[in-house]
């Protein structure tokens, strides 16, 4: 194999496999790895494939006011939710299976042990998540 099909694995990938750029890039990096590193050889002849095309559009962020917006529509156990996701940066997954043990509500912070992972709440959702923690035992108990 040499640089034509190499050319010709790289245009198949941004023309029929329609990959992301960075497919593209990490597969052509391999390929170069083999050859200089692993084979040691050197290619003779310039690659000139066609290159997957990079993205246009940015990802849609919220502003911190519009953040706020939404979460003051919700209401109960799924704002909570949502203030700590949000608050702590931790994933979906991750916020769902927390459990009491693994908030320290008074250094603001979550901590899994599975995941190793520290986070510091930005917010206030840790006291809020308390609370809501104390009402639910009271309510339980009786």
């Amino acid at each position: 194999m040499g640089a034509p099909e190499i050319e010709a694995f790289l245009t198949h990938l941004a023309v029929q496999e329609r990959v992301a750029a960075s497919t593209q890039n990490q597969a052509f990096s391999a390929l170069l790895f083999l050859y200089r590193e692993v084979l040691r050889q050197e290619l003779d002849e310039s690659i000139d494939a066609v290159r997957a095309k990079q993205p246009r559009q940015l990802p849609t962020v919220l502003t911190k006011e519009e953040v706020r917006l939404v979460i003051q529509q919700l209401s109960g156990v799924p704002q909570l939710v949502i203030q700590v996701l949000y608050g702590s940066g931790v994933r979906l997954n991750e916020g769902l299976n927390l459990r009491v043990k693994d908030i320290d509500f008074a250094q603001h912070l979550n901590h899994r042990a599975e995941s190793q992972r520290v986070r510091k709440s930005r917010d206030d959702a840790a006291y809020q998540f308390g609370g809501t923690i104390e009402t639910a035992s009271r309510t339980s108990a009786t």
